[in-house]
Parts: structure tokens; C-alpha cells; sequence
């Protein structure tokens, strides 16, 4: 009779899965390790996007930096500022450290892996998430494969849904275009992102009655399929 072992079966499966995590993130990562966006509105720029990727042993850290400025007439009606640094291995969040001035409203969310999985601190209070929780920094498309993701400026999971809308161009710098495959988001969280080959190239959302197009502007886009 042949026994097998369940736990060492699901330790082994947990592995493959993880792995394969692992291999999806390391096709997200440019080649540049950068990503930058411009953020357009009414036809106006109006802030920036931008993640840089480094490496500390076997982790990944991701540095995200949003910086918007709406201005009428000149006058300055709306400011936002993000900061935030992510740490990955093997395709799991280990720690989330971010702070937000949301038009002078400050929010701080820590996120810290532990073995019942992500202890989230924010807005929402103390509690625990799934240890494979992405949150909305949105450079990772394992989001696409989640019903709950995140929110990285005030520390609460949000309902969502994410559907293929199908394959076309996306508008990146200097009015080039980009083929890529396009993903709606809905439920508590509405956005629309493009993804090249695994790797970020676009997003659009609606704010203000208006929409924000995400153009990508540097230079480590995706080589063509």
C-alpha cells in the first residue's frame, strides 16, 4: 500500500505555485528596472507615476511614487502624494510601508507578512489579509486573478473584479501605441490597465467626472511579441 504524505503534498504544490508566482513577477520587472507615467486629464498633464525595482538578496523591492497637481485658472485645487515601498519574495508580499497626503489628508498603511498571513495596519484598523494579498500598486497582474486587492492608502480590502476586454493598442509617449491586452477592474475598485508580455504599460480611471489616462513615457517598454 502506498501512503502519501498530505501535508508534504500540499507543501510541494504551495511551491510550484509559488515558483510559478516568482517567474510571472520577474517578467513584470523592465529591463530598465523603471516604469514612469505620465498622468493626463482633460487633455492636461496633470502628475507622474513612477516605480523603481531593485533587488536586496532574494527580494524585490518596489519603490512607488504618485505626485498629482490639478490646477484651474492657475490655482492649485487638488494635490495628491504616495509613497510606497513593497517587498517581494517568491511572488508574495512581505511588507507594504506607505504614506499619503490625499489633498491634506494623511493616511499611513504597514503591512508585514507573518505565518497566518499579511498583517495589515491602517485607516481600517489592525487585521489579517491572505497571504497572497496584491495590493493597488497595480505593476504585479497577479491582481487580475484576485477578488479582494489591497488599497495602499488606507489599508482596507477592497472588492474586485477583473474581466479580459480584449487585445488592441494603448497610447503610451510621444503618441505611439502599443499592443497590449486590456483588463477592466469592478466593484469597489474601477480602473481599466493594459499589459504588454506581463509588464504595465497603461491605465485609465474616472475622478472628478473626468477620466485619467496613464501614458507610460520611459524608455524600458516591452519588445514586441
Amino acid at each position: 500500500m502506498v501512503t502519501i504524505d498530505r501535508r508534504a503534498l500540499m507543501v510541494s504544490a504551495a511551491g510550484l505555485f509559488l515558483g510559478g508566482a516568482a517567474r510571472a513577477q520577474a517578467s513584470a520587472v523592465p529591463d530598465g528596472r523603471r516604469m514612469a507615467f505620465e498622468l493626463h486629464r482633460d487633455g492636461n498633464r496633470i502628475g507622474t507615476h513612477t516605480l523603481t525595482f531593485s533587488r536586496r538578496g532574494d527580494d524585490l523591492v518596489v519603490d512607488v511614487a504618485i505626485d498629482i497637481e490639478v490646477k484651474v485658472a492657475f490655482i492649485t485645487v487638488f494635490r495628491y502624494e504616495h509613497r510606497n515601498q513593497e517587498i517581494w519574495r517568491d511572488g508574495r508580499l512581505l511588507s507594504l510601508d506607505a504614506r499619503t497626503n490625499h489633498d491634506g489628508d494623511h493616511y499611513r498603511v504597514v503591512a508585514k507578512a507573518t505565518g497566518d498571513g499579511l498583517q495589515v495596519d491602517g485607516s481600517g484598523g489592525r487585521f489579517t489579509a491572505p497571504a497572497d494579498t496584491i495590493s493597488t500598486s497595480w505593476w504585479n497582474d497577479a491582481y487580475v486573478r484576485r477578488d479582494q486587492l489591497l488599497d495602499s492608502e488606507k489599508g482596507k480590502m477592497m472588492q474586485a473584479s477583473t474581466k479580459v476586454v480584449g487585445r488592441g493598442p494603448v497610447e503610451i509617449a510621444g503618441g505611439r501605441s502599443l499592443d497590449a491586452t486590456h483588463y477592466r477592474t469592478s466593484g469597489e475598485v474601477k480602473v481599466q490597465t493594459w499589459f504588454a508580455q506581463e509588464q504595465w504599460v497603461g491605465m485609465s480611471f474616472i475622478a472628478f467626472d473626468q477620466e485619467v489616462v496613464y501614458r507610460r513615457v520611459d524608455g524600458n517598454l516591452p519588445r514586441p511579441a
